[in-house]
């Protein structure tokens, strides 16, 4: 998604009160300038690289779109395991992970 922080916003507006969201996403855990230089890349793009944020950004957009205890409950190396070394080598050059977190809405 390239607009977290509107699908977030729209997750927000149909969930019922005390309503709950799980999700997991690829986040990166680099500088996210060298990313931004890499968006015409169609290979980022397909790995779900592009659209990733920082985890601590991440969970911010949860909590700006007015959801309450955002919890995170794992993180995962979800392109090691890939059979494409292209794929892994991308991956590790922005140390991008999956990450699950929960969240509610008050």
């Amino acid at each position: 998604v390239p607009d977290k922080a509107l699908a977030f916003g729209e997750i927000f507006r149909v969930l019922k009160p005390g309503g709950r969201i799980q999700i997991s996403d690829i986040i990166i855990n680099t500088n996210t300038e060298a990313l931004e230089k890499s968006k015409t890349n169609p290979r980022l793009w397909a790995e779900c690289i592009v659209g990733a944020l920082q985890a601590d950004l991440y969970k911010q957009t949860f909590v700006d779109a007015g959801f309450a205890d955002v919890v995170e409950h794992r993180r995962s190396d979800y392109f090691g395991q890939s059979s494409n070394e292209a794929t892994r080598k991308i991956a590790a050059s922005f140390t991008a992970e999956s990450m699950t977190l929960s969240a509610r809405k008050p």
